[in-house]
């Protein structure tokens, strides 16, 4: 009976930590690798704060350089003025992403997750940190605040005396973002210092955690990592590949020629903290025509809960929104957007160079004159970009209609099946089947409300779904639910003619 509780605990490890990686052994060499095993390693940790959203997860307020060797943290590193402190001593001038010229003129270290990629935005990290303190590191590892809440519910409570703060999951992230922004000595100058002390104390007191703890620990980092609360970008390819298979690297999905796919994707550019009182809801509708091509239209709808009273978290929530979608997708129409004044931009000085990195990732492809959606191309994927601004009090919406590079079936191959067998009408093979796949890509940081309805001409029946809270109709289906993680939607249609 004394046994019984840790026992429950380890099961719980064994089915939520575990019960989904494919090699234990494999995964114990990929650690030791990772934390030094044979060497020192030097990781460069962004803290994101998804109160103030950007393509990876949040804004980069503060970073760490953490050496590691034979599994034991030697040295951790946390700079009092934040990703801040690089700005003096970056040597080079390139000009930023369009979007991020309506805060800075040229592009700096704090804003380098520009790219939803995760490994894209990592290797930018990494390029512009080089540049500014002329050393290298081993990777990058992403962690969003709300790890922060998840490790305080493990651990308990933190009295910072140097500080003053007592956290816990409910209040830590209020207490340290109001220490950051108005807290801090105004003499010394070092706004971020309280991250560096609370890393200490969060450190010490997981060395010290008792095995149930650990077990419990072990078990949210784990869903963290799942749901892209922490990303990791490591420079050794081979062990890259391998942290890859376990879904930790936050990269862009590749899909198939046939496959639908949408990731949307926000970034917070002078829009303050106000993510914070921020709701998010994606419909999507795939209408399968009578050739077989597909019209999409999704709409974004952002909800600001927030009030003028509230300073950072009741700012106007200005952003700029991307939707990826299949390469070669057609724009039809959009609308609903809210611009930014054009005076209000910074304008890079002409001697400031062009990103190569830049450039090789988004390609510019056109610009819809009437509603301003540029049309870029990125990661294999085509991308619908325009600007969204939500008052607090209110709700702004935004669509995209759009038609897919593919059929889903090509009309004149159509036949009755003339067996009606399971077997036959599951085969995407036969010519009178059907197969919708669409994947969701959850953008780290925040979880979305969606909804996906899938509409197919008459005489079109659903005969399989990939999941079971998938409804099904007489010709089509729907589904609904929050993204917070990644998402496959499945379905297979049968052509049956009344006769």
């Amino acid at each position: 009976v004394e046994y019984q509780q840790s026992f429950q605990d380890f099961e719980t490890l064994v089915g939520t930590f575990i019960g989904d990686m494919h090699d234990m052994v494999e995964l114990s060499d990929l650690m030791n690798t990772v934390f030094g095993d044979t060497s020192l390693k030097r990781y460069l940790i962004v803290f994101q704060n998804h109160h103030e959203l950007r393509p990876t997860g949040g804004f980069m307020g503060s970073f760490a350089l953490i050496d590691v060797e034979k599994g034991k943290i030697l040295s951790v590193d946390v700079p009092g003025g934040g990703t801040y402190d690089l700005q003096g001593q970056l040597s080079e001038y390139v000009k930023p992403p369009l979007p991020l010229q309506l805060v800075n003129a040229r592009w700096e270290f704090q804003d380098a997750n520009w790219f939803p990629d995760f490994a894209a935005s990592a290797q930018k990290m990494e390029w512009f940190y080089s540049h500014a303190r002329d050393r290298s590191v081993d990777g990058v590892i992403a962690v969003n605040a709300t790890v922060l809440e998840r490790v305080l519910r493990i651990v308990g409570p933190v009295d910072n005396q140097e500080f003053g703060l007592l956290l816990d999951a409910d209040n830590a992230l209020t207490k340290i973002q109001t220490q950051v922004e108005v807290g801090y000595d105004k003499t010394e100058n070092k706004p971020k210092a309280v991250v560096a002390s609370l890393l200490d104390q969060l450190v010490e007191r997981m060395r010290h955690t008792e095995t149930v703890d650990a077990v419990r620990l072990l078990s949210e980092l784990h869903d963290a990592l799942q749901e892209k609360e922490i990303q990791v970008y490591l420079n050794n390819q081979d062990v890259q590949k391998k942290v890859r298979t376990y879904g930790w690297t936050g990269e862009l999905h590749a899909t198939t020629l046939d496959q639908d796919y949408l990731g949307v994707i926000y970034a917070n550019i002078g829009g303050q903290k106000s993510d914070a009182r921020i709701k998010q809801a994606v419909s999507h509708q795939a209408v399968i025509q009578p050739d077989g091509s597909v019209v999409n239209t999704v709409v974004v709808r952002r909800t600001h809960s927030g009030t003028p009273e509230e300073g950072l978290y009741g700012a106007t929530n200005i952003g700029y929104l991307r939707i990826y979608v299949p390469a070669g997708a057609t724009l039809i129409d959009a609308g609903g957007f809210s611009y930014p004044p054009e005076d209000i931009f910074h304008v890079p000085e002409d001697w400031y160079k062009n990103d190569t990195d830049l450039m090789k990732i988004e390609k510019e492809e056109s610009m819809q004159v009437k509603n301003g959606t540029r049309v870029t191309s990125e990661f294999g994927k085509t991308v619908f970009g325009n600007w969204m601004a939500t008052s607090p009090g209110d709700t702004s919406e935004v669509y995209f209609t759009y038609t897919l590079p593919f059929q889903v079936f090509i009309p004149g191959s159509l036949s009755v099946p003339t067996e009606d067998s399971l077997l036959s009408r599951w085969s995407p093979k036969k010519p009178s089947t059907s197969k919708y796949t669409l994947y969701l890509e959850k953008q780290s940081g925040i979880s979305t409300d969606f909804n996906s309805q899938v509409i197919y001409p008459e005489n079109w029946l659903p005969v399989w779904r990939s999941a079971e809270d998938i409804d099904l109709a007489s010709n089509g289906a729907s589904a609904n639910g929050v993204l917070s993680t990644n998402r496959v939607i499945g379905l297979l249609m049968q052509y049956m003619p009344q006769t």
